[in-house]
């Protein structure tokens, strides 16, 4: 037997085996779990006539949602400046500490966002 042919054989079986313990666990993995609380959707409040409700619940999850937005395209600019930067440490335009000092202070940018942000999403 080919060695092709024994990792392949390895291979599937060693899948098989993941299917039928995931297979098999899945039932005790979902016996803990409490029992799903009723919560007031936003469809609801328009029924009752609560139109300000609505609003308001829609407003703060669209909030959330463009916060999370800008905490992704702050996470982009700052790895592009990061990897821009290593590019040009690395063909020697400039000096290490340079990469460093970038990293850095996109840390650090990243971080104070994400902080204002979850604090601006609580008071919302």
């Amino acid at each position: 037997m080919s060695v092709k042919k024994r990792v392949s054989r390895i291979h599937t079986r060693s899948a098989a085996l993941m299917a039928a313990v995931s297979l098999g666990l899945s039932n005790a993995v979902f016996a803990a779990l409490p029992t799903p609380v009723a919560t007031p959707d936003a469809r609801s409040a328009v029924v009752d006539g609560d139109a300000v409700s609505w609003f308001k619940s829609l407003f703060q999850e669209s909030s959330t949602v463009m916060g999370l937005a800008a905490m992704v395209v702050a996470f982009i600019v700052c790895a592009w400046i990061v990897v821009a930067k290593f590019n040009e440490a690395r063909t020697g335009k400039c000096e290490w500490t340079d990469f460093g000092v970038a990293a850095g202070g996109s840390t650090a940018v990243l971080v104070v966002v994400g902080y204002f942000l979850n604090q601006a999403a609580g008071v919302i």
